[in-house]
């Protein structure tokens, strides 16, 4: 996964006074929200679209963000709000690479890890944000895939993904 160069020293939403809820909740985790999709990799942002009503709050670069604080770790890349003027939810996006089922150890690890970062108090409306697109019947966890695919559908490593909680797709239409 390569680095991202993108404004993540404030921990403010670009714009105060037209804060998404999603702005609101990243900025309560000490995250630094920015608008729509801006904080995903230019080439990644054609595989990601919002629904016809629906549009991108704000976003998160959880992976530079934790950067420095966890090196080591497999940090999730991504964190999108998604609203249509009624519901406005939490999604996470992972854009990785699926060319070997060892890919998959991979993005499961990233979501122990975010899946810990959510279960922390100051992540808490985020966490109800994600809950909220479960709940609602949406696929809160995505894994975009950037390369050929090499996980069959019925495969055991498609079904411990289905077990995470992740799923996996080329082309992500939020919400899912």
């Amino acid at each position: 996964m390569s680095k991202r160069n993108n404004k993540t020293g404030s921990a403010k939403p670009a714009n105060k006074a037209a804060a998404s809820k999603f702005a609101v909740a990243a900025t309560t985790a000490g995250l630094a929200p920015q608008p729509g999709m801006s904080v995903v990799e230019g080439r990644y942002r054609p595989s990601i679209q919002a629904k016809p009503d629906w549009k991108h709050t704000g976003s998160v670069d959880l992976d530079a963000h934790f950067v420095a604080a966890e090196p080591g770790e497999p940090r999730w890349d991504y964190g999108l709000g998604i609203a249509n003027g009624v519901h406005e939810f939490a999604f996470w996006v992972e854009p990785h690479g699926a060319d070997s089922t060892g890919r998959v150890d991979e993005v499961i690890a990233k979501k122990r890890w975010l899946d810990d970062k959510l279960s922390q108090p100051p992540f808490g409306e985020l966490s109800a944000m994600t809950d909220a697109a479960s709940q609602a019947g949406h696929s809160a966890y995505n894994w975009v895939f950037s390369s050929s695919m090499r996980i069959l559908k019925n495969s055991p490593e498609a079904k411990r993904l289905a077990k995470a909680g992740i799923r996996m797709i080329r082309h992500l239409q939020l919400p899912s």
